[in-house]
């Protein structure tokens, strides 16, 4: 059994107008309709996902909240859905009993965190996730910073806070020796690809404390073999099989997907209540 913490989702044709910029995210533009990441996921073994929409502040609602939130519905015992950060307080608000969090990414936020103090605050207290993809410059001192002042928002630090072009001993060197402290703070480790990295890591945290994830549909070009590269990161990582099984479902099962279950199960209570007043 494998989960995955960390998938985008967007509906063929919803990328194909966005404009050519010069940044990684805009180079690898990729539809991904729930469809195709099903049937990719099948053939790997993967029965569960978190999801949220791709990134591009230039996408319309309807690539983004309203489609998450229809594949969830559609697709219940296979989907988690986070929104983005850039959707405002009274809608977070609002669609706090659907989703079980919120992924923020440097292409919305910037370096900015400052504004965004509100909106952590309100996940602290709906009891949401963040999955942050900071700024490289900043991704420490943000992590820092959210984690201190909101102790009870668990937090996920996406790719494990690797930086592109450096040695990837610095996920634990820098990242996971600055971070052990906090343990409202985890780990994805989606497009890391260093067995090394990631068992340094998890000697400075713990295996209780990192998550599979793809970052499906970004990463390679070769779409069939990204889960393929993913996994045997892990499996090649010098760990016992039971710190294994931790990262590739038994943290997800126990982090997410427990307390997801349980938050749906209030919400159909409350509903039936609902119901039956009207009657």
């Amino acid at each position: 059994m494998i989960c995955d913490v960390h998938i985008h989702l967007c509906p063929n044709g919803g990328v194909d107008n966005l404009p050519n910029l010069n940044i990684p995210a805009y180079q690898q533009v990729r539809d991904n309709s729930a469809e195709n990441y099903i049937a990719l996921a099948d053939k790997k073994g993967v029965s569960k996902a978190v999801i949220f929409p791709h990134v591009y502040p230039e996408l319309s609602e309807e690539h983004t909240t309203k489609y998450i939130l229809s594949v969830a519905n559609k697709y219940p015992s296979r989907f988690i859905p986070f929104l983005r950060i850039d959707e405002t307080i009274e809608r977070i608000n609002k669609l706090s009993p659907q989703i079980m969090g919120i992924k923020e990414h440097f292409l919305l936020t910037g370096k900015d965190t400052t504004t965004y103090m509100p909106r952590y605050d309100l996940m602290q207290e709906k009891q949401l996730f963040l999955i942050s993809h900071p700024s490289t410059s900043i991704r420490i001192e943000r992590m820092r910073k959210i984690a201190s002042n909101f102790p009870h928002l668990p937090i996920i630090l996406a790719h494990c806070g690797r930086v592109f072009n450096a040695p990837r001993d610095i996920i634990s060197t820098e990242v996971g020796e600055q971070l052990k402290k906090f343990d409202n703070i985890f780990f994805d480790t989606s497009t890391v690809r260093d067995s090394e990295a990631i068992t340094g890591l998890i000697n400075k945290v713990g295996s209780s404390r990192v998550l599979f994830g793809s970052d499906t549909p970004f990463g390679t070009e070769e779409m069939s073999k990204d889960y393929s590269a993913e996994i045997n990161t892990i499996m090649k990582c010098k760990i016992s099989s039971e710190e294994k099984q931790n990262i590739l479902f038994k943290n997800f099962r126990t982090i997410i997907d427990v307390p997801w279950i349980e938050k749906q199960k209030i919400n159909n209570a409350l509903l039936a209540k609902s119901l039956e007043r009207i009657k």
